[in-house]
């Protein structure tokens, strides 16, 4: 089974900038070479913004549909993907990549990424991705992403999260979406702490996408962007939340998110991504070819 790396080198719109640097730094710094003795053939594919004048809204779900139609082509090729994303709204795309598939979404981000328009003290797009993918804002435009469907809140679970909006904490109380705590992985462990998630997933769905936004991290770890709040988990209780998963369920894909090399001079939160993707793929790989592969 290959794999394919879906770089998507924007953040907020731009190109190249901020967060938008992470992709391409991941794919200059060996990506393909390093997964090409775990997964044998590596396919690296970049999607760019094509269509009019750049404007942040219409070129997010831009965005979306491109990582929906590289995703979906991945799985026609028996191929695992994982995407390497500038914002953590490109997983929506992937989403809907997977079409009618029943997959399950691990969400590791320090932030709830639950925000709506209607909730939002900044506009941030990149706060609202988790309400996106399940359907609780914009959705007429998440519409327009082939094969998107919103996912159920038992579906989700939300890992690592430690800082909200008032608004946005409201929100995710009256949800269903089961957070994991920190305090819960770092005091009971990874698969006791995710115990109760994968129960409830099993039977119910055929493999998980693993999304990782990188200042899920603990920053006295590493510095992987400027929104990183305190606290986190390190990179071992990263993996071995990963790990843990992939023993109850087949994984499906991969994102790795909101990583800007401009606050990682010395290259340690590269590293710690390139070991992750490393990890993602000796583990989704090994799966019984592609548990979501047509």
């Amino acid at each position: 089974m290959g794999a394919r790396l879906i770089a998507v080198p924007y953040d907020s719109g731009n190109r190249n900038r901020r967060m938008g640097r992470g992709p391409l730094a991941f794919l200059d710094g060996g990506a393909a070479r390093r997964l090409a003795p775990i997964c044998g053939t590596v396919i690296e594919r970049v999607v760019e913004h094509r269509e009019g004048y750049p404007m942040e809204v219409p070129m997010t779900f831009e965005l979306q549909r491109g990582v929906a139609a590289e995703l979906s082509a991945a799985l026609d090729a028996g191929e695992f993907p994982l995407l390497l994303a500038g914002n953590c709204h490109n997983t929506v795309g992937a989403v809907g990549g997977y079409a009618s598939r029943p997959i399950a979404l691990a969400w590791f981000d320090a932030h709830g990424d639950l925000n709506t328009p209607e909730t939002t003290a900044s506009g941030f797009m990149d706060g609202m991705p988790l309400a996106m993918v399940s359907g609780r804002c914009w959705r007429r435009m998440t519409a327009t992403i082939p094969g998107f469907r919103p996912l159920p809140d038992e579906r989700l679970a939300l890992v690592g999260a430690r800082d909200f909006d008032p608004a946005e904490r409201e929100l995710l109380a009256g949800t269903r979406i089961p957070l994991v705590r920190c305090e819960e992985v770092q005091r009971r462990g990874a698969e006791t702490a995710l115990a109760a998630v994968l129960d409830s997933w099993s039977g119910s769905v055929a493999a998980v996408h693993v999304h990782v936004d990188l200042d899920v991290h603990d920053p006295r770890c590493l510095r992987a962007n400027s929104y990183q709040p305190g606290g986190g988990l390190s990179p071992d209780q990263v993996r071995d939340c990963v790990r843990a998963i992939a023993a109850r369920l087949p994984l499906a894909g991969g994102t790795l998110s909101a990583y800007d090399p401009a606050t990682d001079p010395e290259g340690t939160s590269l590293e710690v991504g390139l070991e992750l993707l490393e990890l993602l793929a000796r583990l989704g790989c090994a799966a019984a070819d592609g548990a979501v592969s047509r």
